[in-house]
């Protein structure tokens, strides 16, 4: 698991500004953040950052996820698929570490980012810096991912009922393609394309109401479909749909626009939940 600490603040903003995007997309996420008492930095804290370095080390150290570290201050921990226990007793063990060199009492809190959705969010939206806009942020860091030439919009002749949703599957495994065509063939019209070539061309004959979009693909990532679809179509229904479910891709991706994020091997009801809440008319 790899240890972030610069642009701190930043990158939890971001991560927050994806879970309030959708928070389905972190359905077996969890989040430990622990607070050090005001005054930690001093003679005790180059021994204790060694301590707490080597209990995250045992722990965590195959899981995925990121530990954002902001020295003597906060330690906030994003990962996936572990047990509820585990970080309990992680944060118990730093915080005994902490009491037992400093004399001072840290604290924790522990989440379950989609069940514990509205804690998590007011937590955080009283403990980051409030920055401008959240686009100003994004602009002021980040460079596009690719740019093209105007093309006019066209979505702008769909008539389609809710019960004729359109979705289009991007992927290049045929094995996957096959289960999403079993998992949806009674819910949806399903189109699919094997590469970003092909998704881009039947984007604009198909003209579906949401798009599956793996991130790995023959020819250009899904993230420079992502951008290429917004930019064709800025009202395009984007989710991906990938088993490189990183903290770094699925933030990534839902800050270059898709609304969600389904993580291979995927269930049928979280896929139908997905196609369910699409918009059928835009």
């Amino acid at each position: 698991m790899r240890i972030i600490t610069d642009h701190v603040d930043y990158e939890i903003f971001s991560l927050v500004q994806a879970v309030k995007k959708d928070r389905n997309s972190w359905e077996g996420w969890y989040g430990l953040k622990i607070d050090f008492p005001a005054g930690l930095q001093g003679k005790a804290w180059p021994a204790l950052q060694g301590g707490i370095r080597h209990i995250l080390d045992i722990y965590l150290d195959d899981k995925q996820g990121s530990i954002f570290w902001e020295g003597a201050q906060t330690i906030h921990i994003f990962c996936k698929d572990i047990q509820n226990g585990i970080l309990q007793t992680l944060g118990g063990q730093i915080l005994d570490l902490v009491a037992q060199e400093s004399g001072q009492a840290a604290h924790y809190s522990l989440f379950d980012i989609r069940r514990d959705y509205h804690s998590f969010i007011d937590i955080y939206d009283r403990g980051l810096p409030k920055y401008s806009a959240a686009e100003d942020a994004c602009s002021a860091i980040d460079e596009p991912v690719c740019s093209f030439p105007e093309i006019q919009d066209i979505c702008s002749d769909k008539g389609i009922h809710l019960s004729d949703r359109k979705v289009l599957l991007v992927e290049d495994d045929p094995v996957t393609r096959w289960m999403v065509r079993a998992s949806l063939k009674d819910e949806c019209l399903l189109a699919t394309a094997t590469d970003s070539g092909k998704a881009i061309d039947l984007y604009r004959t198909y003209k579906p109401d949401m798009v599956l979009l793996d991130i790995n693909l023959p020819g250009k990532s899904g993230r420079d479909v992502i951008a290429r679809l917004i930019h064709m179509d800025p009202g395009a229904h984007i989710v991906m749909f990938s088993s490189h479910d990183s903290l770094e891709n699925i933030v990534g991706t839902i800050e270059d626009g898709a609304k969600g994020f389904i993580a291979k091997p995927f269930s049928k009801e979280k896929l139908l939940q997905y196609v369910h809440d699409c918009p059928a008319v835009r």
